[in-house]
């Protein structure tokens, strides 16, 4: 911890005072403002200095011993943001955030694992009394392929970006953003980023993504391999009785469908809604039923509200927006594969029935590129 008071409750950050001036206030009497135990202020030539407890202790507060990186990265964004507090604890929530701007936003520097449990707690107990959470994780947290449950519930969404995160590098000295996370069906991840080194411009308005300019395609992407590949692994599946696929399959014989005979329209895009934890057929199924009648954008998305889909946790992202997403998407591709007609107020699809079984080798040459960075409004 970079904060303690003494017995006349005066605090002492450590941020506001130079090496020499601690090493005067080391033999002080200093306690823990959370717990109220005693902690010594350590003041070494090459770490960090900084509190900690006495003796072991169940602090709710703090857990120790915290890195170095840490106590270095609460210290950037304590004096990288204006008017910022530190280790400043809520009494409404019971917690205490690494650093608090303008009394509202929470930043939560994140360089240790923590359980899905207590992070979706964390958050929802900040959003559930009106305040904003930032959450930056350091580079043990990479952006790979086949994103984790724990890294989902670590999202935000917004019109402009689609889903983001934020990741931060003390070695870098760099804020990063990373935006427009698409996700295809075989778990490839794509996305941009931008680049903010420590100090250099306003925090606040970076957080706040204000002044924040959106390129207009972030990348573009055959999909005749893929889809191939995609479609010739639900072939195998099947043949091994896959319990996913099978699941799928039965789901689909129910509705008069089968896996392996679906129109064109159920193979594109190739992509995942980021907060799917099941075959994205299903959810396009439920969608493609209300477009089949003529629907507008919001009449499909109170009929999707009604189903039950399967989704993973993501405490900072509403489900209207996550199927909103998802639907415009959907819609903006039923166009490039002119399938859908539009009218006044609605949208109404033109069903094609597949009879035959497609095989196992065809060649999907009438696919068109996918694009990212699509507008979200119609």
């Amino acid at each position: 911890m970079l904060i303690a008071k003494n017995k006349k409750e005066e605090y002492l950050n450590v941020c506001d005072f130079t090496r020499e001036e601690l090493l005067e206030k080391r033999e002080e009497f200093w306690l823990c403002p959370s717990c109220l135990s005693p902690v010594r202020l350590k003041v070494g030539k090459v770490k960090t200095a900084h509190f900690a407890h006495l003796a072991k202790h169940d602090c709710a507060a703090f857990s120790e011993p915290e890195s170095e990186e840490h106590l270095n990265l609460k210290r950037v964004f304590y004096q990288w943001g204006k008017n910022a507090q530190l280790e400043m604890y809520l009494p409404e929530l019971q917690q205490r955030p690494d650093c608090l701007l303008h009394e509202r936003i929470c930043l939560e520097i994140q360089c240790s694992r923590l359980s899905l449990d207590r992070l979706i707690e964390r958050t929802e107990n900040y959003l559930a009394k009106h305040y904003q959470v930032f959450w930056l994780l350091d580079e043990k947290f990479p952006l790979k392929n086949n994103l984790s449950p724990l890294l989902r519930a670590f999202l935000s969404y917004s019109n402009r970006l689609g889903f983001y995160l934020w990741r931060v590098s003390l070695k870098e000295q760099k804020l990063y953003l990373h935006y427009h996370l698409v996700e295809l069906q075989n778990g490839e991840l794509h996305y941009q980023t931008a680049e903010y080194p420590f100090f250099k411009g306003n925090l606040e308005e970076i957080l706040s993504l204000s002044a924040f300019e959106t390129h207009e395609f972030c990348y573009q992407m055959d999909q005749h391999e893929l889809a191939s590949k995609l479609h010739q692994k639900r072939y195998k599946e099947l043949n091994n009785k896959n319990k996913e696929s099978l699941t799928l399959q039965t789901f689909l014989y129910m509705q008069g469908l089968h896996i392996l005979k679906l129109p064109k329209y159920y193979y594109f895009p190739l992509t995942t809604p980021l907060a799917c934890k099941e075959e994205v057929i299903k959810w396009k199924f439920f969608l493609y039923q209300k477009l089949a009648q003529g629907a507008t954008l919001k009449e499909c998305l109170e009929y999707l509200l009604l189903q039950e889909l399967e989704c993973y946790d993501l405490p900072q992202v509403k489900k209207t927006d996550i199927l909103t997403d998802f639907i415009v998407e959907e819609i903006h591709s039923l166009r490039a594969l002119n399938c859908l007609v539009e009218k006044k107020n609605s949208y109404q699809l033109q069903k094609h029935k597949t009879t035959q079984v497609i095989p196992y080798d065809y060649q999907w040459q009438n696919f068109p590129l996918y694009k990212s960075n699509i507008p979200r409004n119609l």
